[in-house]
């Protein structure tokens, strides 16, 4: 058997883990941590009597929305979406566990099909940790559900943005990680599909490194009004680099902060 639970680094939070399937990693505790911290002022913007919605494409175990769900309060719900039904599984039970079904569901789906399978426009934020290797750049082997989380099996980059501006409404913030050497990809996809205000974030191992990944945010385009187009600004911003370890190998203030560690 190869499930645990494992705890959290935020205290009274645990989360079942299957390292034969799916085990999170930094680049999720990352992802949650950005989205979160460019969203807080428009959440705040909601009050108690209107919910604030995250959907997380490819949820995996359900680490993002329960890191969502840890820091926010009770107006902030997430739908966790995830194609493999054994890890959703996993992923309900991890949500249980923390109590936290008022606020969290999984739901099964397949990112390719969400416009036909629901509804367009309702969500306030997407975020995505998406499998970051084409087919062809990944490693073959018999585990489909490591392959599938980490390769473009069952869903490519396009995929995943095209799904994140039809769950947006007009003006949400679509928050990604990606390989920094993808960045290119990940622009022409967000252009492709009309998405504006694009900021990014190298993420380095140590400083002197290049970067590793990149974190993303993009905001949908406003909705249509009278057939003319509502004005966005368009622009591309670089966010100073995040460095995950100093010069002796020990995490740096940042990161630190993030894991609500003292240094």
């Amino acid at each position: 058997m190869a499930e645990r639970l494992d705890k959290l680094h935020l205290d009274g939070y645990s989360i079942f883990q299957d390292k034969k399937k799916f085990c999170y990693g930094i680049d999720a505790v990352l992802l949650a941590d950005f989205a979160l911290k460019n969203t807080k002022n428009r959440i705040k913007s909601f009050g108690a009597d209107k919910n604030f919605l995250f959907i997380d494409l490819g949820t995996g175990n359900g680490i993002i929305p329960i890191l969502l769900a840890a820091k926010t309060g009770p107006h902030v719900k997430i739908q966790g979406i995830e194609i493999q039904a054994e890890i959703a599984e996993m992923a309900r039970r991890s949500v249980k566990i923390n109590s936290l079904e008022e606020r969290i569901e999984i739901s099964e789906d397949d990112i390719k099909k969400i416009p036909q399978n629901l509804k367009g426009g309702f969500a306030q934020a997407v975020v995505s940790n998406p499998p970051y290797m084409v087919v062809s750049q990944g490693r073959q082997s018999g585990n489909f559900a490591k392959m599938a989380a980490r390769q473009e099996i069952l869903c490519c980059l396009e995929d995943v943005v095209r799904a994140a501006e039809f769950l947006l409404e007009g003006g949400g913030s679509f928050f990604m990680i990606h390989r920094a050497k993808r960045l290119k990809d990940v622009f022409f996809a967000l252009e492709k599909f009309g998405f504006k205000n694009i900021f990014w974030q190298n993420v380095k191992s140590f400083k002197e490194k290049d970067a590793a990944m990149v974190l993303v945010m993009a905001k949908k385009s406003l909705a249509k009004k009278n057939k003319t187009e509502i004005s966005d600004d368009d622009e591309k911003v670089q966010l100073e680099d995040l460095i995950i370890y100093d010069e002796d190998g020990n995490y740096t203030q940042k990161i630190l902060e993030i894991y609500g560690r003292k240094p």
